[in-house]
């Protein structure tokens, strides 16, 4: 029953990985693959779904966030480089297209990432580009919500310090032996997640007296 269901669908939805499934080997060659996110995608998995399909759309920003790589070894080995942005080094815009308007963020926001990292071509669209908190119907107008897009509280001073990272944190509360075999796990591999709890609850704070 699943086969002639997926036999009659014009679009199958899957993740990279999941285009290796045996149920989807009996389809032939589907016309066209997309890739959602393929700059956050290990190219290794993204040729799992290409192999199946006779034209490809990649679908992604290798300026933003990419893929979690726990191991230095496997990164330096290349693991790290995505499809996507090795397609981009090699071709650059005879390959890609941008999407220059952005629906998301008040101008105030996008225009920083846009000068930063966009050559100042990405623009607000007209429906958020001066939206501000107050423009929600539970929000209140004050100086906070209704005068700037962007709030910044500095710290510097007040005891907000940065926690340990979650390895030092694990190995504090560790037995003896859990913790040299936790730390043999650990080798090669970095942790960069740190965390400051006081900074944390000030904009918990923050958070909740908009939305009261």
């Amino acid at each position: 029953v699943f086969s002639e269901l997926l036999a009659n669908c014009n679009v199958v939805c899957c993740t990279c990985i999941g285009a290796a499934a045996s149920s989807l080997s009996k389809l032939g060659v589907f016309d066209v693959c997309v890739i959602d996110e393929a700059a956050m995608a290990l190219e290794a998995a993204c040729w799992l779904p290409i192999l199946k399909a006779r034209r490809l759309v990649l679908a992604g920003d290798h300026k933003q966030l990419p893929p979690t790589i726990k191991s230095d070894h496997a990164a330096q080995a290349g693991l790290s480089r995505t499809l996507f942005e090795r397609l981009m080094d090699l071709y650059g815009d005879k390959v890609a297209r941008m999407l220059s308007v952005q629906y998301r963020m008040n101008s105030m926001i996008s225009d920083w990432a846009s000068e930063a990292m966009y050559e100042g071509q990405l623009t607000a669209a007209e429906g958020v580009a001066s939206r501000t908190l107050s423009d929600l119907p539970h929000v209140d107008a004050t100086v906070l919500t209704d005068q700037s897009a962007m709030v910044f509280f500095d710290t510097a001073g007040c005891e907000m310090l940065e926690d340990a990272d979650d390895a030092d944190e694990y190995h504090g509360k560790a037995s003896p032996v859990v913790k040299d075999q936790h730390r043999s796990q650990l080798e090669g591999v970095t942790v960069m997640s740190r965390s400051n709890r006081k900074e944390a609850e000030l904009v918990a704070k923050y958070a909740a007296s908009i939305l009261q």
